[in-house]
């Protein structure tokens, strides 16, 4: 039979582990945000995107033409683009001049 201490030590081992798991868990989903030119998300770009007048249609396209792999979805797209027009969920992302004609090279 395992004494009260034994039980006490084993529950609180679990209890680390489960949260070093969960904490491993976060680091991951972290990395896998998908980033333009190396440091923007799609999201701040879209907003751009819509603050410079591009269609979501355009910027869907501009945006998937960046990314290599994991094409961000088209409706998040929409969705960021027409909050960067009104304003909304944000600041959009701080492109140089030469980003930006670069993305509505491709979105045309």
């Amino acid at each position: 039979m395992q004494t009260y201490k034994h039980h006490i030590t084993h529950m609180k081992a679990k209890a680390n582990k489960k949260a070093s798991r969960k904490q491993s868990k976060k680091t991951v989903v972290a990395a896998r945000k998908p980033l333009l030119f190396g440091k923007f998300t799609v999201a701040s770009v879209a907003r751009r995107l819509g603050k410079a007048g591009l269609m979501p249609s355009g910027a869907i396209k501009a945006i998937h033409s960046m990314q290599r792999r994991d094409k961000s979805s088209p409706k998040a797209i929409r969705t960021f683009v027409q909050a960067g027009k009104s304003g909304l969920r944000g600041d959009p992302a701080a492109l140089s001049k030469v980003q930006l004609a670069q993305l509505k090279k491709a979105a045309a």
